[in-house]
């Protein structure tokens, strides 16, 4: 398909009257947010502040036990490690507004739901391609079509598709197959074979829960807002790693993106569950897409492009730097399977970290060629988050850990030690607690709460390391 022309944006009407079927949204529970919120901020402040005090007099009294080096490490890792302490509060704040700021909005009467285009590219995704399929049977939403875009997989991936379609002509569903060309490719694949006013994009092993359609188009009654973010909850819930990956997903999702969403700013709309107003997506085509890029075989052009490993970040950015906003749904779900051993994951935020470093390469570049608009707000969002973690993460951890060995040598250093590791476990488990209310998940979460910072510190920041390392040498990798 040939893209010649960039049509109107939708523009969804509001009614004031009742509009059958109405929107079923779960409001989180204000009251037990807020108590949690405070009593977060409080126990954080006070505690911290008081730990920080009794280190520094107990680091005057035994400074001449140190060398100068050793001393300058110890002070920057503790200021790295307050500055760190500053920005999760910054963003728990932030995102406290933005959560009391939905709890006080109308819920929307739609006078006419647009049609929706459901894209779900696949590859060898034999084993959950049926089930996400299924999820859409139940799928609260008047018009839709879903394109299934087999992307050269070597199992039964097709055949699986299309004897659902087969069985269920109601969803409309079209299964493709094409030559692997990349996740990308195959989103674009999908874009030029659908016509729908709006374009959700899931993975092919997600489940999308009932109302979740519904709450992502109610958040473009707002013209300016040109993709929603959801909810991405892990389902496998079978052992410590993925217990730890469903906190982390929640803290991320609570956090990061409610805090962005405040700004209109969410840099990230992930794979399972994303959705975009198809004119905001051939502007992208139209402003960024070389029309003289060679494309291989399988490899379809259109607003996703191929040359990062992260093509749901990269389009984000790309849709922001048009000054458009992206916002967070919390209560569209999209339950999928998060890896459930340590090689499996450390293989995923390795390509998610390459992506990460990749999109904001090509941002700087495509600002200093001038193909981009500067815009402030997206600018902030990307060192407030990616540089910190590239920069500050893993030097706080590992200096960390080198710097405060020796400490243990030292009776009182020790029970300053184990003090400061129980007040950050009940600072994680009170920000946990948050956002497990927050997204009304399930509390026995926060028994996961000791093994985070290990989690963090040792396996997502190992990912990030090894990644710069390839991205630096320039390693090949596919999708």
């Amino acid at each position: 398909m040939e893209l010649t022309g960039t049509p109107a944006a939708v523009t969804l009407q509001e009614t004031s009257r009742a509009i059958e079927p109405a929107i079923d949204r779960q409001q989180p529970p204000m009251i037990l947010s807020t108590i949690i919120f405070v009593s977060t901020i409080l126990f954080g402040g006070i505690a911290l502040c008081l730990w920080y005090v009794r280190f520094a007099e107990w680091l005057g009294e035994h400074a001449q036990n140190f060398s100068t080096f050793y001393r300058f490490m110890i002070i920057t890792v503790s200021i790295c490690w307050a500055l760190m302490l500053a920005r999760w509060a910054f963003l728990i704040s932030v995102s406290y507004l933005q959560l009391f700021r939905d709890s006080r909005a109308p819920t929307p009467n739609i006078a006419e739901w647009p049609h929706v285009s459901v894209l779900i590219p696949a590859y060898n995704e034999e084993e959950t391609i049926t089930p996400a399929l299924a999820s859409l049977k139940k799928l609260d939403y008047p018009h839709f079509d879903v394109a299934v875009i087999d992307d050269g997989s070597k199992d039964r991936t097709y055949e699986l598709a299309s004897q659902f379609a087969a069985a269920h002509p109601e969803l409309n569903i079209s299964v493709y197959r094409k030559p692997n060309g990349g996740k990308w490719s195959a989103h674009n694949f999908g874009f030029q074979r659908t016509r729908g006013e709006l374009l959700l994009c899931l993975d092919a092993d997600s489940r999308l829960r009932p109302q979740s359609l519904k709450l992502l188009v109610a958040r473009l009654v707002d013209g300016n807002v040109a993709g929603v973010s959801g909810q991405v909850s892990v389902r496998n819930r079978n052992n410590l790693l993925t217990y730890l990956q469903s906190l982390e997903y929640l803290m991320a999702n609570g956090a990061l993106r409610l805090a962005q969403s405040f700004f209109g700013q969410v840099l990230v709309v992930p794979g399972p569950i994303g959705l975009f107003r198809r004119s905001v997506l051939e502007d992208v085509y139209f402003r960024f897409t070389s029309s003289d890029k060679q494309l291989g075989p399988g490899e379809y052009a259109g607003p996703f492009e191929g040359d990062t490993f992260a093509e749901d970040f990269d389009l984000s950015v790309a849709i922001l730097s048009l000054g458009h906003a992206i916002v967070y749904e919390p209560a569209a779900v999209s339950d999928t399977k998060a890896p459930d051993s340590l090689l499996v994951l450390l293989n995923q935020r390795y390509r998610w970290s390459r992506g990460s470093l990749q999109v904001i390469r090509k941002y700087v570049s495509r600002l200093r060629r001038g193909e981009m608009k500067f815009q402030p707000g997206l600018f902030s969002w990307l060192c407030f988050c990616y540089l910190l973690e590239i920069a500050m993460f893993p030097f706080v951890y590992g200096m960390g850990i080198i710097s405060l060995t020796p400490f243990l040598m030292y009776p009182a250093t020790f029970n300053l030690m184990m003090t400061g590791t129980l007040l950050i476990w009940g600072l994680n488990a009170s920000i946990a607690g948050l956002y497990v209310a927050v997204h009304r998940d399930r509390w026995r979460l926060i028994s996961a709460v000791p093994f985070l910072d290990l989690y963090f510190g040792l396996c997502l920041s190992a990912g990030l390391v090894y990644s710069l390392v390839d991205e630096c040498r320039n390693t090949r990798m596919k999708w």
